[in-house]
């Protein structure tokens, strides 16, 4: 084997990088992910290599004989990355979430066709479980005509308070790690039908209850 295309290829094989992009860096097996990437990039390259002549297998070329480092990083969106069909309207949707939502980077829903099947509870339950995990939660509790959230949380302080993102904006309540806003948090004396503890059931029509929830998501400096 030519010792200088040996040398090229051990120079070659010392310095790879390889970038992962996944949805969130929250992922319970990224150490495993990593390892597994290591492996499938260094059985690639021996492949490679012997596939062009550069060097022959038979002669010993292996992982170990040739110092092989592949530094794989890991990388998650630091942007919001709403679920939408054409990505050149990314940026506009992105722009449209408004201020409070600029640093929430995923969305999920917890929702059923039916009621009193447990959704609230799953989801109290999910936003602790993903907290504990090290994630920066948030819930909110969308259910205009009857909100539990206030039913299966009881915060310390639950004052909503003004933010300094500007008029109308509030900050949401905090509890054990996790931002949460309800229609059952928000004062009585806002004049919203069914707010605060015990207020009862709203009502309202659906362009008002969608007024209502479009406030509570975009209107809250999460």
């Amino acid at each position: 084997v030519n010792k200088k295309v040996e040398e090229d290829v051990a120079k070659a094989c010392s310095k790879i990088k390889v970038t992962l992009f996944i949805p969130s860096l929250m992922h319970p097996n990224i150490s495993k992910l990593k390892e597994d990437v290591s492996k499938v990039v260094k059985e690639c390259l021996i492949d490679a290599v012997s596939q062009i002549g550069a060097l022959d297998i038979k002669d010993g070329l292996s992982s170990h004989s040739i110092q092989m480092d592949v530094d794989v990083n890991v990388s998650a969106p630091s942007k919001p990355s709403p679920f939408i069909k054409n990505m050149e309207e990314r940026e506009d949707v992105i722009k449209n979430l408004g201020p409070g939502l600029k640093h929430v980077t995923h969305f999920l829903t917890v929702y059923s066709a039916k009621g009193g099947v447990g959704k609230s509870t799953v989801a109290v339950n999910l936003a602790y479980e993903l907290a504990r995990m090290g994630g920066k939660v948030g819930i909110l509790d969308a259910d205009i005509y009857g909100p539990s959230l206030p039913t299966l949380v009881n915060p310390d302080d639950l004052v909503v308070r003004k933010s300094e993102l500007g008029s109308g904006m509030v900050m949401p309540i905090e509890h054990r790690g996790v931002k949460m806003l309800s229609l059952g948090f928000v004062s009585p004396e806002s004049g919203v039908p069914g707010s605060g503890a015990g207020g009862g059931a709203a009502v309202m029509r659906g362009p008002m209850a969608g007024r209502v929830v479009t406030q509570l998501l975009k209107g809250t400096d999460w």
